[in-house]
């Protein structure tokens, strides 16, 4: 596994290719990967906060392609972003914005061909960080550093809530990295490195989703077994993540935690 202490000794596409294969693994095993959460385990807590930041800035860029679908074909049916993986998903996914420049970009679009809008990859990766977070607790703190209540907000994008603060940092990172080329020195630069999720941009579309949540039209665009899903798996997760009132004298996640358990409700 490449971490983040070694990223100055490779080249930019396999630090990249090395988070995409990460993904690809949460997203078909879930709870399953123990062995890649085992792994994570063995590094410096910082690095782990780099690891679980690449691998999410990676799931909000997915998210990010199925809000694109769905607004360039004006479908306001919840099946327009998550379908059901027994589903017809219909339409062709509009993908172009990913260009075939290399093997990450053709690796990331076969990816994300394969993964979108399918509930079990949403599924997955809500579960997978649940377990890691039960499984270890340097893991749980550094996922929190790392931006992973944004898993919660992202899992209820519809037509309704398109969580554009979230699902923007992706494309504007990208646009970033590409004018900003590695050093000659070392093939990857560290000032590209993936930064976690900011906590405001998290805390702002978190309150606008604890609203919406209690909103009889916003429950009405979904299927109810899969907000229902939604609702027990992102339970799961922040229960995990964010623990119970009053875990410790100093706890620093008591605003955090009300305003999800809000949405969660």
């Amino acid at each position: 596994m490449i971490v983040a202490s070694s990223f100055h000794f490779h080249d930019s596409e396999v630090v990249e290719l090395a988070f995409l294969a990460m993904l690809r693994q949460i997203l078909s095993a879930g709870s399953s990967a123990l062995h890649l959460i085992d792994a994570i385990s063995q590094i410096e807590p910082q690095n782990m906060t780099l690891i679980f930041s690449g691998v999410i800035r990676l799931w909000l860029e997915c998210i990010q392609m199925q809000v694109q679908t769905q607004l360039t074909y004006s479908t306001r049916s919840y099946g327009a972003v998550f379908r059901n993986d027994n589903q017809d998903p219909g339409m062709s996914l509009h993908l172009s914005v990913i260009a075939d420049n290399n093997i990450y970009d053709r690796e990331k679009r076969r990816l994300f061909q394969k993964v979108l809008n399918v509930d079990s990859a949403l599924y997955n990766i809500i579960k997978f960080s649940a377990i890691a977070a039960r499984r270890h607790r340097t893991i749980r703190f550094c996922m929190l550093d790392a931006g992973a209540l944004s898993l919660v907000i992202v899992a209820f994008v519809n037509a309704d809530f398109l969580a554009p603060s979230l699902t923007d940092l992706t494309r504007k990172k990208s646009k970033r990295a590409k004018a900003e080329p590695a050093s000659a020195e070392n093939g990857y630069n560290l000032d590209r490195s993936p930064s976690p999720i900011p906590s405001d941009v998290i805390q702002t579309e978190a309150s606008t989703l604890s609203v919406l949540m209690h909103s009889a039209a916003f429950r009405a665009t979904w299927q109810r077994q899969q907000f229902n899903d939604r609702r027990h798996l992102c339970s799961l997760l922040v229960r995990l993540l964010l623990g119970d009132f009053g875990e410790s004298d100093d706890d620093k996640y008591v605003w955090t935690r009300a305003l999800f358990w809000k949405i969660l409700a």
